[in-house]
């Protein structure tokens, strides 16, 4: 199944931060899984490049 992302923006608003995604529809759990994998990289579990990486991969599997 393919979906498409058309945005995706990162909100802060004092110590919460908003994850505002738009799309043609979702996968079970892939907003989530992005989000986590995003937190990972600012948490230093992952490198920055990690997510061009993945993006330019279209394996979306290694969110889970």
């Amino acid at each position: 199944t393919v979906r498409n992302i058309f945005s995706f923006e990162v909100k802060k608003s004092g110590p919460k931060y908003t994850f505002v995604v738009r799309g043609d529809g979702f996968l079970y759990k892939q907003v989530r899984s992005m989000v986590g994998f995003l937190i990972s990289v600012g948490k230093g579990n992952e490198k920055p490049e990690a997510v061009k990486e993945l993006l330019r991969s279209g394996r979306t599997k290694d969110l889970d």
